[in-house]
């Protein structure tokens, strides 16, 4: 019944939940996006896309935008997950610690590692030594895999100490 009253729109949509609900156009709001931070270079925009759609569409869809020199592929391997800065330059307040394998797109069996507690915790202590700044945020890729809630509640206990 919904298709009828409200049919799906072709194309790649920025939504949250239910698109019909209202959605803007990914490739018109990538390129706004890439103008903006080319007016704004020391700013940080992080998207959170969900695998509703292929990396092939993704990376499409950033290509149609003109912004796929904005993109950073991190190595497939998770003994290669470095802590060296990639944007931003250092000493900023806001430190997002990517912790994701994204080979094809995003690797089940990667995250079973990567998102395990203690790797999580020795990557997060690692990477903050090495950097002398605190982690603001963690992003993983199937959130679900492991236990990196866990590791994110022993550091937030760290903090209050």
């Amino acid at each position: 019944m919904i298709n009828r009253v409200n049919p799906p729109k072709p194309g790649l949509w920025l939504c949250h939940a239910v698109c019909r609900a209202g959605a803007i156009p990914l490739v018109a709001t990538l390129h706004s996006i890439g103008k903006w931070l080319d007016a704004n270079p020391s700013e940080v925009v992080t998207l959170i896309i969900q695998n509703d759609i292929t990396g092939e569409q993704t990376a499409s869809a950033f290509a149609q935008a003109g912004i796929e020199r904005l993109l950073y592929t991190p190595s497939s391997n998770p003994a290669a997950l470095t802590c060296d800065p990639l944007r931003g330059g250092t000493g900023k307040r806001l430190f997002l610690l990517n912790n994701f394998v994204t080979t094809s797109g995003g690797s089940r069996l990667a995250a079973g590692e990567v998102n395990a507690r203690q790797f999580v915790l020795d990557r997060v202590h690692r990477c903050q030594t090495e950097r002398h700044s605190l982690i603001n945020f963690i992003a993983v890729d199937y959130a679900t895999i492991g236990d990196t809630l866990s590791a994110v509640n022993a550091l937030n206990d760290e903090r209050l100490r």
